[in-house]
């Protein structure tokens, strides 16, 4: 969960987006409006959830070097 690049973490993320966020939205039901189903809803906050931790964990890391390279 550490390791890699800012840019590997970026693209991480645009990968859950890609399959949990974007996917599965269901059908429009006007011109502007989705009704979002509770799977898609579980999903979605099991990705943020998960998401949230990750950047937690790598925040924490980049703080370290930081402060530790003082």
């Amino acid at each position: 969960m550490g390791g890699g690049t800012i840019s590997d973490w970026a693209m991480e993320s645009f990968a859950v987006c890609r399959d949990a966020a974007y996917t599965g939205l269901g059908e429009a039901t006007s011109s502007d409006r989705f009704r979002l189903s509770a799977a898609y809803v579980r999903t979605a906050i099991d990705a943020v959830r998960t998401q949230l931790a990750r950047g937690g964990v790598r925040l924490a890391i980049v703080l370290n070097r930081a402060l530790a390279a003082r």
